[in-house]
């Protein structure tokens, strides 16, 4: 089956989207985007 590939905008509350989608084998982050570089690190 194709994997999911998933887009985040904001990391404020995206971050704890992101670490559910990494446990999922079918999910793949593929982007992230924030507009505070901090954020981003």
């Amino acid at each position: 089956m194709t994997k999911l590939r998933i887009g985040v905008i904001g990391l404020g509350m995206g971050r704890h989207h992101i670490a559910g989608y990494q446990t999922h084998p079918q999910a793949e982050v593929v982007a992230v985007a924030d507009p505070d570089a901090a954020r981003l690190q």
